[in-house]
């Protein structure tokens, strides 16, 4: 049951965050997801590999967490270019001050 499987390994990556390296299972559709990867001999049982900072074994070695940006980027407003025209000009019949007087 794919949607099991898939409860299954968010279930053991929630319980240890940055430390599974990878999990080995055979569904093409939870490969192409991102969830699983290929390895043969796995199309009924998955594998899970669990990684450390530092291990004698550089296969269970995580790779280091992501670094936060320091400062957040700044969201940049795109500029109107002078050509264009606004898409509504102010009704000066709905203006409520009074006209001035000559």
């Amino acid at each position: 049951d794919r949607t099991a499987t898939i409860a299954l390994i968010k279930i053991i990556r929630a319980a240890a965050p940055r430390h599974i390296k990878l999990i080995y299972f055979n569904d093409p559709a939870l490969i192409r997801a991102g969830y699983t990867r290929y390895y043969a001999g796995h199309d009924d049982h998955m594998h899970v590999r669990f990684c450390e900072a530092t291990h004698p074994d550089s296969r269970y070695v995580c790779a280091p967490a992501p670094n936060p940006s320091p400062t957040p980027t700044p969201t940049v407003e795109p500029t109107p270019s002078p050509t264009e025209t606004p898409t509504s000009s102010p009704d000066s019949s709905l203006d409520p001050s009074p006209e001035p007087s000559a």
